[in-house]
């Protein structure tokens, strides 16, 4: 079973946003991909069985995910994410489970003057992270 969703908007009912929930099948491995379009409030119940989503499409601001499960992987675009204090987390699910496709944790970096850093950075999150260590130290 996939479910793919293309320039979708999930529409507003009762004032409050809808939800879209996504529920483990027995004997199957699910995915759910959003490639485009608003989504509001998502759940994802995979306790038993693995269940796969990737979410490349906006939140709408202040929407939630909810992560309920261990066996739920979720690989999302840096837009297809609400802020981290919106992600909850239940049923032994953490944030290793999320894996976060094209944000600065993962981008490839390579200096172009290596003897700048120390030691020289191998991603972006790397080099942001000595940037801030200097800018603290007042080293800049």
């Amino acid at each position: 079973m996939i479910g793919y969703l293309y320039n979708v908007i999930m529409q507003i009912n009762s004032g409050a946003g809808a939800t879209i929930i996504l529920n483990e099948q027995s004997g199957q491995s699910p995915a759910f991909l959003q490639i485009g379009g608003l989504r509001y409030n998502t759940e994802v119940n995979a306790i038993t069985q693995p269940f796969y989503v990737q979410l490349e499409g906006n939140m709408w601001p202040n929407s939630t995910l909810t992560i309920n499960g261990t066996m739920a992987t979720v690989a999302a675009s840096a837009i297809g994410l609400p802020l981290i204090s919106l992600i909850n987390y239940s049923s032994g699910a953490t944030s290793a489970q999320i894996s976060r496709v094209n944000d600065v944790f993962g981008l490839g970096y390579t200096p172009s003057n290596p003897l700048d850093w120390t030691p020289v950075p191998t991603n972006s999150q790397e080099a942001l992270d000595q940037i801030a260590t200097r800018l603290v130290a007042g080293g800049l």
